[in-house]
């Protein structure tokens, strides 16, 4: 096999680990979903790490494919330092053009959909945070949770004097 052919084979396998490694996040992110929307903690825990590990995956994934670009960069006689995996496109020919330009439609197609899910779930988790704020408020009877000391240092009153805990039954 032909140096060139080796760099083709090696970037396509590159980009085929990133597009498996973000469906993974994928599959993660939906189901951290389903833990923020069933308020499972635990589980949530369990499930971010997956993330991180992943992630981590991810990085060095990203690492080698830098490297295979460049290598192929060389390799198709293109002295760019800086050159993307479009350019690389743009200069492949063939079969090796259209394996490259559908890799990397198959792996923006899952970052798009993972960021989607990523924004949806920081909305739940500001959403679940708001609730949480609000129901602190009505059990402790402060107008500001969190806030025990006024801007002096002094301790702050609460504004109603009585609390949902200081009622009595």
């Amino acid at each position: 096999m032909s140096d060139l052919n080796e760099a083709y084979t090696d970037l396509t396998n590159r980009l085929d680990e990133l597009t498996e490694q973000h469906k993974e996040l994928l599959a993660l992110a939906e189901e951290q979903k389903e833990m923020i929307l069933s308020r499972d903690s635990e589980n949530l825990t369990i499930v971010v790490k997956k993330q991180e590990s992943v992630l981590q995956s991810v990085r060095e994934s990203e690492i080698e494919r830098q490297r295979a670009t460049k290598t192929l960069a060389k390799a198709l006689e293109l002295d760019t330092p800086d050159i993307s995996l479009r350019d690389l496109i743009e200069k492949s020919e063939g079969k090796e053009r259209e394996g490259l330009e559908n890799r990397l439609f198959s792996l923006s197609r899952i970052v798009e959909e993972l960021a989607i899910v990523n924004q949806m779930n920081a909305r739940l988790i500001s959403q679940a945070k708001a609730y949480d704020d609000i129901l602190v408020q009505a059990v402790t009877g402060e107008s500001e949770s969190g806030k025990t000391y006024g801007p002096e240092g002094a301790p702050k009153k609460s504004s109603s004097g009585i609390s949902l805990i200081d009622r009595k039954a």
